[in-house]
């Protein structure tokens, strides 16, 4: 249900990121310093990694979430 964020010069945790009331299965890396997470609760958050705060959730799916991929044009493709 969480996504953690990671140093991986120190190896240190930085961030925890929750939110999702599945767990979460898949993410992708947007522009502005911004992650989606796809989650087994059929939803799609899209996060800010230095405010660690949602800026949106996206629902819509009838499945879990398997995979994101983030395209050109602030556009996001999900499965």
């Amino acid at each position: 249900h969480s996504i953690i964020i990671w140093n991986l010069a120190d190896g240190k945790q930085l961030a925890t990121l929750d939110g999702h009331e599945g767990g979460v299965r898949c993410l992708a890396a947007l522009e502005g310093g911004r992650l989606a997470s796809g989650s087994s609760d059929k939803t799609i958050i899209i996060w800010s990694i230095s405010t660690k705060e949602q800026h949106a959730k996206l629902e819509g799916h009838t499945e879990p979430l398997r995979c994101l991929a983030a395209l050109d044009g602030a556009r996001l493709a999900s499965g």
